[in-house]
């Protein structure tokens, strides 16, 4: 019987709890953007969390938006 795949970090008690999920919300909407983009990166780094990230680029067009969606986007069917 194959065992299942190990959970993710974030899934573990520690960091799965609606309280960090509130804190977030409510952090996120009272301060500016640099801000909430230190303090995210503040807890990936406490938590040894993976990240990445890339040079900022400029407004993207809808039509950008769209292929770039393409490659993370399913549709999903309800067939009940």
């Amino acid at each position: 019987m194959p065992s299942e795949p190990a959970a993710p970090d974030w899934y573990s008690p520690g960091l799965n709890r609606v309280a960090y999920y509130r804190l977030a919300t409510a952090s996120a909407g009272a301060r500016p953007r640099p801000a909430r983009l230190r303090l995210a990166r503040n807890f990936l780094d406490a938590n040894a969390i993976d990240y990445r990230t890339t040079a900022a680029t400029p407004e993207l067009k809808v039509a950008d938006v769209g292929d770039r969606a393409k490659k993370f986007t399913l549709l999903i069917e309800c067939m009940r």
